[in-house]
């Protein structure tokens, strides 16, 4: 009887106790961001390509492409679409290394445009550049979208690529 006595304190003793668990959300130009379902992946020798979607009212896709262009030189492109005309659209793209045990920050370029640097109704962003002096390793590329839409609700999103090896 006292063992039945001390199992049943015991339970009780383990069923008050309660835990607390904080998730920290990432926020992008003042908005929670939220993770890209990443519906279609390409991978090469020298490119990889990714099609990030969102469930999002304004935000539709984002498309990265990382290409080894050859001597320590990355291609970096990418493609922002929305569902309809937006005030603002904000693109963060960082490229990335990784050291063995993470992946650490090379490159980090921010883009912004907003409706009246366009003529037609702002609902795509692109922007091509490359980077220059890298090192062998695996390189990945990371974005982070932020849009205003025309009724000032905001939405973010954020993906990436796989690894592409340079050589």
């Amino acid at each position: 009887m006292k063992r039945i006595a001390h199992i049943l304190v015991a339970v009780i003793i383990m069923l008050s106790m309660t835990i607390n668990v904080w998730a920290q959300t990432e926020a992008y130009d003042g908005v929670d961001v939220e993770e890209a379902t990443i519906v279609s992946m390409k991978v090469s020798d020298d490119e990889v390509e990714v099609l990030g979607v969102t469930r999002g009212q304004y935000l539709s896709s984002v498309e990265l492409n990382l290409t080894d262009e050859g001597f320590g030189v990355a291609g970096i492109n990418a493609v922002v679409l929305c569902h309809e005309a937006m005030q603002k659209i904000r693109l963060r793209l960082t490229l990335e290394k990784y050291n063995g045990s993470s992946w650490v920050s090379i490159n980090e370029k921010e883009f912004l445009w907003t409706e009246d640097q366009v003529e037609d109704d702002l609902s795509m962003a692109v922007v091509s550049y490359k980077v220059g002096a890298l090192l062998k390793g695996d390189y990945r590329l990371r974005a982070n979208v932020a849009v205003r839409a025309l009724t000032l609700q905001s939405e973010a999103m954020t993906t990436r690529t796989g690894a592409l090896t340079f050589k």
